[in-house]
């Protein structure tokens, strides 16, 4: 059962955890909302590791966003 969970991409909600810098209890409450694709086995959640990257893309490219008026601001100052 282990080798199909590593076989489809499947990790530890603790790897999740480290992958988002972000606490355990977090990731939990991902799964809860949905956010997240999970399976349980034998009491362990694994997420998968395609939603857990597409969901640092998203979350740094909303950073890029956040950061384009400074980007701006530094343009500015090199002309």
């Amino acid at each position: 059962m282990l080798n199909d969970v590593s076989r489809f991409n499947w990790i530890p909600a603790r790897t999740a955890a480290k992958m988002c810098g972000v606490s355990r209890q977090r990731i939990y409450q991902l799964i809860n909302e949905g956010k997240l694709a999970a399976v349980t086995m034998d009491g362990t959640y694994f997420v998968s590791r395609a939603t857990v990257e597409a969901r640092i893309i998203s979350q740094s490219q909303g950073k890029i966003k956040s950061k384009s008026s400074y980007q701006i601001w530094e343009e500015n100052l090199e002309q």
